[in-house]
């Protein structure tokens, strides 16, 4: 098994919507101790690297490392992934993984992409992001992160003190047009006082996966 993770490390994913006894409530942090359980699991051989997504593009923190010889460091990396290391608060998912499909089509399309996240555009999509790789080329996996309820989400400093949770207010006006995106898209409008809300958009993200030949 050869693996690229990419993890969303947007602010939504610090929303707490999870319940499983003993594994962290975030989503950040669940979908991480997931992938914690899941290396103990693979067997000698197999390679993992890791990544990170926010605004519209990935970086990858180092290529595949075998993980019984280096199990250690890729766990250490792994620990660290922290939402505070976003380089934009925009989330444009699924142009975040055509670009993580271009990177892989150009690093080794031999690799697996596997990408964490709850899929959610902020702010909404009002056109289509189009995927100018061939689907399927990279085999890929989307895993979606989150609940399907509509929850609000938390809001940090840069220490990581809770200041309370994001407002509708807070979130830029869409993009109007860009040369990336074609046609426009049904979009939600946020309303213009009260909390923002995050879910898990399964839907959003089965049609970026049928888009680019990839899984969800």
């Amino acid at each position: 098994f050869r693996y690229q993770l990419v993890f969303d490390i947007t602010q939504s994913m610090n929303t707490q919507d999870y319940q499983v006894s003993g594994l962290p409530r975030d989503r950040l942090g669940y979908a991480k101790a997931a992938v914690r359980q899941a290396l103990h699991e693979l067997p000698c051989g197999s390679e993992v690297g890791l990544g990170l997504f926010t605004t519209q593009t990935v970086h990858f923190l180092f290529e595949p490392l075998e993980v019984c010889d280096h199990f250690a460091v890729i766990d250490d990396v792994l620990e660290h992934i922290d939402w505070r290391m976003a380089w934009s608060a925009d989330t444009h998912v699924e142009m975040g993984v055509h670009h993580a499909l271009r990177e892989m089509q150009k690093l080794d399309p031999g690799l697996r992409l596997v990408f964490f996240t709850d899929g959610q555009e902020t702010p909404p999509q009002t056109v289509q992001p189009v995927y100018d790789g061939k689907p399927g080329a990279v085999a890929g996996a989307l895993i979606g992160v989150g609940g399907l309820a509509p929850v609000t989400v938390p809001r940090y400093d840069r220490e990581n003190q809770l200041l309370g949770v994001w407002e509708n207010a807070d979130i830029e006006k869409p993009p109007v047009s860009t040369t990336v995106y074609s046609e426009k898209v049904v979009t939600r409008v946020l309303p213009a006082e009260g909390p923002y809300l995050s879910w898990l958009d399964e839907p959003h993200l089965k049609a970026v996966a049928a888009a680019t030949g990839s899984t969800y």
